[in-house]
């Protein structure tokens, strides 16, 4: 998974990055928690994700919060 901010230049530039793996944890109530801060002016944000390519997969994003400051 990746996490990109569009910049003024219009391109996209990576700010976060977990890679692909098979199994992160065997508890379903395990989490992975991080919080960013975009410090750089910027136009907009995506989340990329690789392929989930089996019924016994699954991704979760939870408590997503986005403000705006205006520069």
């Amino acid at each position: 998974m990746q996490i990109q901010i569009l910049l003024s230049n219009n391109t996209w530039n990576t700010c976060y990055t977990r890679p692909k793996i098979d199994q992160s944890s065997k508890s379903p109530t395990d989490w992975t928690s991080f919080t960013l801060s975009f410090n750089v002016k910027n136009f907009g944000v995506k989340l990329n994700y690789d392929q989930i390519d089996t019924p016994h997969a699954d991704m979760c994003f939870s408590n997503i919060t986005a403000t705006h400051s205006v520069y």
